[in-house]
This record gives structure tokens, sequence and C-alpha cells, in this order.
């Protein structure tokens, strides 16, 4: 899904699931997801179920790495909105085989500076808890 607030894009975005997807997935990053994000550079707010991780330290167990989200967020000069200052790993999806965090939200840098909060919610109907971002917009 995407629209626009002011003069800020926002996105939300549910990548192909499961490592028997792992190409469909890469395909999704480097091509599909163009076709969401506005024409010209604008604040963007790239949220969603990623349905992979940057790091191992984003998981426990092994980790579905994407090189393709790797280099897009960076094309798109987009940064993580979870900055913790403990560094202790936070996951948003929890089952039996381990836990990871493939809900995400990246901004374009700009709106860093906006950014008065970001937490996580259960969410009773998920198995993923929400990821809240608090941001603050001036008239």
């Amino acid at each position: 899904m995407a629209g626009q607030f002011k003069d800020t894009w926002l996105n939300n975005i549910y990548a192909p699931s499961g490592a028997e997807n792992k190409k469909e997935r890469e395909k999704f990053f480097t091509h599909d997801l163009a076709y969401l994000l506005p024409p010209v550079q604008k604040d963007i707010v790239l949220a969603g179920d990623f349905n992979c991780v940057f790091s191992p330290s984003d998981c426990t167990g092994s980790p579905n790495i994407s090189n393709a989200l790797s280099a897009t967020i960076k094309e798109l000069a987009l940064h993580d909105a979870w900055e913790s200052p403990s560094q202790l790993p936070h996951y948003t999806q929890y089952t039996k085989s381990g836990a990871t965090r493939i809900d995400r939200i990246y901004l374009f840098t700009p709106l860093k500076i906006r950014k008065q909060g970001i937490g996580t919610l259960i969410a009773p109907f998920s198995d993923h808890l929400a990821v809240v971002l608090r941001l603050t917009y001036h008239h």
C-alpha cells in the first residue's frame, strides 16, 4: 500500500515469505518495489513485513538475509527507524523455532529529526508485534 501525508510518501509492504521464495523476494526488492515509490525524491517512510533480515543479530537461528533489500535501502538513503541505545536485539515475530525482526520501518534521512519514538505493541490478531513510529509534523 502507498499513500501520501503532506510531503511524506508512506509505503507499507508485505514481501514474499519463506526460504523457498528467496528469488521472488529479491526480485520484489530490486524491481517491484520501485512501482510503489514516488516518481521523484520525497520524504519516504517504508514500513512493513520484509520477511528477511540484514544480519544474524536480527534473528535467532538461521538468518534469511536479503542483499537486494540492503542495496535498495542504501540506494534510497533510508535509515532503520529502530535505534536501540542498548543495542539489545528486539524481535517482532516469535515462533516455536525462534524470533526475528522482519517487521521494520525505514525513514528518509530528513525524517529522522522528526522521530519522537518507536516501539512495539502486541497485535492479538497476528503472530507479529505491531511496530509503532511517532513523527512530528509542522504546519
